[in-house]
């Protein structure tokens, strides 16, 4: 983790040391806080620690970060600069694939390849024999790391 707050602290030009409330540092705490509790899923105290703020602090910026980006989306960029993470375009494959989950197996067999290009992941489909031994295609999605998942 602390190699993950220099690269934040180098790349929002800031230092998690300072108590600074100036709109940097800010942003910088919720992008920090937010990926650390919801994509690498570390402990809040533990994110705390590391960000030098207390816990309940990191909970307000995690939870504080989707409403703020969208008014400074440049903190989005900032992020997918930091960590490779593409907040923007990871909502929107969660979106697209909460819609198609229910009706995955009703994708025609070769269409596979069009959905993989839309939410990024790897889709395999294959025919089987249902219990009235009537083909059916059946559909499955099998990875789901479309970016570049660094470990810290």
């Amino acid at each position: 983790m602390e190699e993950l707050k220099e690269v934040f602290e180098k790349v929002f030009n800031v230092n998690f040391s300072s108590k600074s409330r100036e709109q940097s540092y800010v942003s910088a705490r919720k992008a920090f806080c937010w990926y650390a509790t919801n994509v690498l899923k570390r402990n809040v105290r533990e994110v705390a620690e590391v960000v030098e703020i207390n816990h309940s602090s990191v909970v307000y910026h995690s939870n504080d970060f989707s409403s703020f980006v969208v008014s400074y989306r440049y903190v989005a960029d900032l992020l997918r600069d930091a960590t490779g993470y593409d907040y923007f375009l990871e909502n929107r494959r969660r979106i697209i694939m909460e819609s198609l989950i229910p009706h995955i197996d009703e994708l025609p067999i070769g269409r596979e390849k069009d959905l993989e290009k839309l939410v990024g992941l790897n889709i395999k489909s294959y025919i089987a024999l249902n219990k009235n031994n009537k083909n059916e295609t059946k559909t499955y999605i099998c990875d789901a790391i479309p970016y570049d998942n660094k470990q810290y």
